[in-house]
């Protein structure tokens, strides 16, 4: 029989080895163990120009704030902030309503202060309480960008007041609101025709809503049936979606009613945090669990149609929801997903993680058929060419992680600015005496 030559053996065994080559090209590890990946490094930088998102994040010790590029893949600024960081709420305008992008930061010590992102500038800091023990809590703006709505609470942090403060000059206390618990969040609706902000109480399932247009506490009280992981208001300001993890299901509110309409059980899932589409009809939902954490997908559009009939008995909960599971690298044990959001144009989802500096893009366009419509040679061959990042489970579980980054710290919290002004490069004049800010986004 002739013997195959050497050229031949050559060229059988980069066939054999192409599958790992293209897999190792897009997921590196360090200290691997057991067959995994201990602990992860990520250097993707996949920059996706058409996103003008700006990615705020908060972080605590050293207490930053960072303001991420999703078209240029990097930290563009860090501003410092004030001592011992808690919260952070992003408005897209300054209170006269420029678009001049305004953080505020409440800290654990009962201080609340104001970022203008756009001019790398402090712009005010104030002190809520004259109590050296006074901490601060969740904060809130609302929808004009005009008020900023915080907690204030003891030593312990049991927080049982809120202060509603002039945006413009935070020294200016418009309403004091007392409170029968523990604060747990403060949520404000993010649509101008409904300045609502929503109190929501620790280990309890009501919410009340207090009024900005008029400074009072609103009559409206909704029941979420059970203590809430999350609790968010969707862009058109219509809807809110609750996350009860401890029941395995999430609840939706008509806001315009006042009332809870429609749930969906979740088996063996602890839904936690939730993230609308930017056209409302469509949320994501993250798992909590360590263990085979997924991300749920709801069909909104149905539950909306039926909150506009007043009719909710041809919704099945079965028709709306659909799961996928992370790969291995975005969550494998300790990498489970915190916080979320979707990008300006509904095709990347933004996560954080829990207790880990990392932030991940993830690319939603190929979450279902991805994997049905590329052959396994054909699709590792398509993305080595491209060079996109490739965890190592993608081709079974059709996620990709586009960018992939790990800040100095875990973040606290993030908000996402889309279309912002704030992705262009600033001068090396911002931030100081009489320099000028970075050019306007049109």
């Amino acid at each position: 029989m002739r013997q195959p030559s050497r050229a031949s053996l050559m060229r059988l065994c980069w066939l054999l080895l192409l599958p790992n080559l293209l897999l190792s090209m897009g997921a590196r590890g360090e200290g691997i163990a057991s067959g995994c990946f201990s602990r992860p490094t990520f250097a993707h930088n996949r920059g996706l120009p058409h996103l003008k998102d700006a990615v705020v994040f908060a972080t605590a010790a050293p207490d930053t704030l960072q303001i991420y590029s999703i078209s240029q893949a990097r930290v563009t600024n860090t501003l410092k902030t004030a001592d011992r960081l808690l919260d952070m709420e992003v408005a897209s305008s300054d209170p006269q309503g420029r678009p001049f992008p305004r953080a505020y930061v409440s800290t654990k010590s009962a201080r609340v202060a104001s970022y203008d992102l756009l001019r790398n500038s402090v712009v005010a800091e104030v002190k809520l309480s004259e109590d050296p023990d006074a901490t601060g809590g969740a904060i809130a703006v609302s929808p004009d960008g005009k008020y900023v709505a915080t907690g204030i609470g003891d030593i312990q942090f049991n927080i049982r007041s809120i202060a509603v403060l002039d945006a413009a000059n935070l020294s200016r206390r418009l309403a004091s609101i007392e409170i029968g618990g523990d604060l747990q969040d403060l949520v404000a609706n993010p649509h101008p025709n409904r300045p609502e902000l929503y109190i929501i109480n620790d280990r309890a399932a009501k919410v009340r809503i207090f009024d900005f247009n008029t400074l009072t506490m609103s009559e409206g009280i909704f029941d979420l049936t059970g203590s809430p992981s999350d609790f968010a208001v969707s862009p058109d300001g219509r809807m809110a979606i609750a996350s009860i993890n401890a029941r395995n299901k999430v609840v939706f509110i008509d806001l315009e009613k006042r009332q809870l309409v429609f749930e969906i059980v979740l088996p063996e899932a602890s839904p936690h945090r939730i993230a609308f589409a930017p056209d409302a009809n469509t949320a994501y939902i993250t798992d909590r669990r360590v263990a085979n954490s997924m991300i749920y997908r709801i069909d909104l559009l149905p539950i909306r149609e039926a909150m506009r009939d007043s009719d909710y008995s041809r919704l099945n909960a079965k028709d709306l929801v659909s799961g996928k599971h992370l790969p291995a690298l975005l969550a494998r044990e300790a990498y489970v997903p915190h916080g979320a959001a979707v990008s300006s144009d509904g095709d990347f989802l933004y996560l954080t993680f829990s207790n880990q500096t990392r932030f991940a893009v993830v690319n939603l366009r190929d979450i279902d058929s991805l994997v049905e419509e590329h052959p396994r040679m054909s699709f590792l061959t398509q993305i080595a060419a491209q060079q996109w990042p490739l965890t190592s489970d993608a081709f079974n579980d059709g996620l990709f992680e586009i960018q992939g980054f790990n800040l100095a710290k875990n973040p606290e919290t993030f908000h996402v600015l889309h279309d912002s002004n704030l992705v262009f490069s600033f001068t090396s004049e911002v931030g100081k005496k009489g320099g000028q800010p970075p050019p306007v986004a049109p």
